[in-house]
This record gives structure tokens, sequence and C-alpha cells, in this order.
């Protein structure tokens, strides 16, 4: 069974994701409001199916690990755990290419010093992952700096209207 420990993390890596609206959006702007919020709706559906298949494949690794092999369930759960990484860094990819409009400027440019953040802890729980290390991975999502980029911007309300699979902005 996957420790608490790695469940913790990998609860904090959705949570991450989620509670920073993405964190991250950029691109040039004066682009339509109907294409940016397209591009969030989007991405927040695809982020969506990638949480729920993280869920299930962690469920099924319940019970196949022993207390004391921590690092052998931290590794089986890396293959899921990594495919929703990559996941989350096309999701931001797609969404810091959008053309946002000038409307959602302020938006715009409140949520894209996120990315940089967010990606920096990929790459480490990416790194905890490959060599087993359970705290490391949870360190990589419960930096000081990650904890600050919840709730740090608020998605405009016409966003919200037209991209309303994105609920947790």
């Amino acid at each position: 069974m996957p420790s608490s420990r790695m469940h913790r993390a990998v609860g904090l890596l959705a949570a991450v994701s989620l509670a920073t609206g993405l964190a991250a959006c950029g691109g040039d702007s004066g682009g339509s409001e109907d294409d940016y919020a397209k591009v969030w709706n989007t991405a927040c559906t695809d982020l969506t199916k990638a949480q729920t298949t993280l869920q299930s494949d962690l469920v099924a690794l319940q019970g196949k690990f022993k207390a004391n092999q921590e690092k052998q369930a931290l590794q089986a759960a890396g293959k899921p755990v990594s495919s929703y990484i990559s996941t989350m860094e096309t999701v931001l990819k797609r969404i810091d290419d959008a053309d946002a409009p000038d409307s959602w400027k302020k938006f715009d440019e409140g949520v894209t010093g996120n990315i940089s953040k967010i990606s920096e802890a990929f790459d480490k729980a990416k790194s905890a992952l490959a060599q087993g290390d359970a705290k490391g991975f949870q360190a990589a999502f419960s930096s000081s700096d990650l904890q600050k980029l919840n709730g740090s911007v608020e998605a405009p309300q016409g966003l919200k209207d037209k991209a309303p699979a994105c609920s947790a902005l």
C-alpha cells in the first residue's frame, strides 16, 4: 500500500494544480475572451481527467505494499504520477501560449509569474520519484513559495463564466 506520506504528497500535487488556477497563463494580450476561455476550459477538462486517472491508478496500488516498502510504493506510483505531471506541464504550456484579451491582462500577468515556481516543483518531484524519495516528493509541493500561490490571483468573473470546467478558478 502506498504510504500515507505518498498520498499526502500526491494530494498536494493535485491541490497545487487547482489552487493556483493551473498556475500559468501568458502569451500576448489582445486575444478574444471566448478563445482564451476555451483554452482554459479545455485545459481544466484535461486536468480533471488526469486527476481522475491518477486517483484510480493510486487506488489500484493500495494493499500491494507493506509499511516498510515506502520506496517501492513510491516507485510504483511513479508512472501514474509522472503521467499526471506530464499532463500538467502540457496544460500549463497551452495556457501559457494562450493570447489573453486586454480585459483580462491583469489576471494574465498575475499568474504568469507562478509558472516558474510550479515548473521547479515538477522538476523536484520528478527527481524525487526517480530516486524513490517520498520525503523529497512531498517537499517539492509543500514549499512556502507554492503555498503562497493559493488564491494569489483571482480569475475574472467573465473567465469563470465562460470556462465552467474551471470551477476552482
